[in-house]
């Protein structure tokens, strides 16, 4: 079940709301000019998003094998968020979101949002993520 984003999140789960309050500011900088969103998308990504009209902000939607818990998207790009309070990511959630990102459109991104204790690149869970989609 899909949920708005809002200013007071109903979610009772802080990873829930951390990811609520994340894409809250990237859709305000998307309704104060779309080309907010796009510069922040593309410093984030290193990726040119320009032209990004008609963006979709929503929560915990029930994709294929997966449910991310944020998703931000047009025809154009798809960006799944998946959210932890630590950094105890699990290799099948990632490679499941990944899966599901293969059957979208444009450019694909999938953000690990966590807290990492370590520089993420040398995150295991994150390696193991990485080679296996090499892959794919």
């Amino acid at each position: 079940m899909s949920r708005n984003i809002r200013l007071f999140p109903t979610y009772s789960q802080k990873e829930n709301q951390t990811t609520n309050h994340c894409l809250l500011i990237l859709k305000m900088l998307y309704e104060e000019n779309p080309k907010f969103l796009s510069e922040a998308l593309g410093l984030l990504f290193g990726e040119n998003f320009s032209g990004t009209v008609g963006v979709k902000f929503i929560q915990q939607h029930r994709a294929k094998d997966s449910v991310p818990d944020g998703e931000i998207f047009q025809d154009s790009f798809s960006v799944f968020i998946e959210t932890k309070l630590g950094s105890d990511f699990g290799s099948k959630q990632l490679l499941d979101h990944l899966n599901t990102l293969k059957e979208k459109q444009g450019k694909r991104i999938l953000i690990a949002l966590g807290n990492f204790e370590q520089d993420p690149t040398n995150h295991p869970v994150l390696q193991d993520v990485e080679t296996r989609v090499i892959s794919f």
